[in-house]
């Protein structure tokens, strides 16, 4: 099977040795270390492009669900004690900043220490804090300088599962104000068609409502954590492929099984990642069907690989 890494250069960059003792140290005992670094230059690729192209509010959104997802299941406090620090603290910072700009300033100064660590076992250099004043995020920014704290409203009411009571509460605050009306359309329509949640959560993401011009491509869509799907397909593919050229497609198919459906139940959930989803579904379903067990191996790299194809598309190299 033809070996196709997604992010090849980092892969290089973990198989290599460092060449500095201080950096095994620090990360030696986290050994969720690899794959998050992996997750983190996936994020910056993405974030960056998506900053780049005047949103600034969807790159925090990238940052944050990447940093969130990474210290909940890679870089624990335990035994990933400093690396957990510096996204923990970039996180804190974030969440007390003006504007998504500024938050995802925090963040990416977060991860590009996070970057040093693993080059020289310490941050050779102090990362200043950005502070952007103007919020950028189209559809939602017009007459809205009050954005972040919306932001921040939708992310607690979707972690609490209060996503009605709070678009309902956004929206008599910003009628009674005539406030950010951009918002204020999207969250009376989505109570209309009683989709509040997916309201909120596009609102979160900084993507705007379906339909609308400025909504990204279906693969991006209500998926800022598409950096780490990816991570996650390419390592299934780095673990499989080698079973597979060893003349053993059953324990391949195995792994990429098993990789499409834990991606499914961590990343579909309430209509997130559409696009990847219904790949990795149509992969699985051939794959079901299929009584050979290489061929079966191939339905799901193929859905892996129309994935991966689907972001860089999506994402200027």
């Amino acid at each position: 099977m033809r070996r196709y890494i997604f992010l090849a250069t980092v892969l290089a960059l973990l198989a290599a040795p460092t060449g500095a003792a201080r950096a095994k140290e620090r990360t030696a005992g986290c050994a969720g270390f690899p794959r998050a670094l992996l997750r983190i230059e996936s994020a910056i690729h993405m974030g960056a492009n998506v900053w780049n192209a005047g949103n600034q509010l969807a790159t925090y959104a990238i940052y944050r669900d990447v940093t969130q997802q990474i210290l909940k299941e890679l870089v624990t406090d335990q035994g990933c004690g400093p690396l957990h620090e510096v996204l923990q603290g970039a996180l804190e910072r974030a969440h007390k900043a003006a504007t998504p700009g500024s938050a995802g300033w925090d963040l990416r100064h977060g991860f590009d220490t996070f970057i040093d660590f693993a080059g020289r076992g310490e941050a050779p250099k102090l990362y200043p804090p950005v502070g952007v004043d103007r919020v950028v995020a189209p559809y939602y920014g017009e007459g809205c300088r009050d954005l972040f704290a919306l932001v921040q409203r939708a992310e607690h009411a979707l972690g609490g599962g209060q996503a009605e009571a709070e678009a309902r509460a956004m929206v008599r605050e910003l009628g009674a104000n005539g406030a950010c009306p951009h918002v204020l359309s999207a969250l009376t329509l989505a109570l209309k068609k009683k989709e509040p949640a997916a309201a909120l959560d596009r609102l979160a993401a900084g993507q705007a409502p379906p339909g609308d011009p400025e909504e990204p491509p279906a693969i991006l869509r209500r998926c800022p954590l598409l950096p780490s799907l990816v991570e996650e397909i390419t390592f299934a593919i780095a673990r499989g492929a080698p079973r597979y050229d060893d003349g053993r497609p059953d324990l391949c198919l195995a792994i990429y099984r098993k990789t499409a459906e834990s991606a499914l139940s961590r990343y579909a959930q309430g209509g997130r990642c559409e696009e990847a989803a219904g790949l990795l579904r149509k992969g699985l379903a051939e794959a079901k069907r299929e009584h050979d067990e290489s061929k079966g191996a191939w339905a799901l790299r193929h859905a892996f690989d129309a994935i991966g194809q689907a972001f860089v598309r999506a994402i200027p190299q």
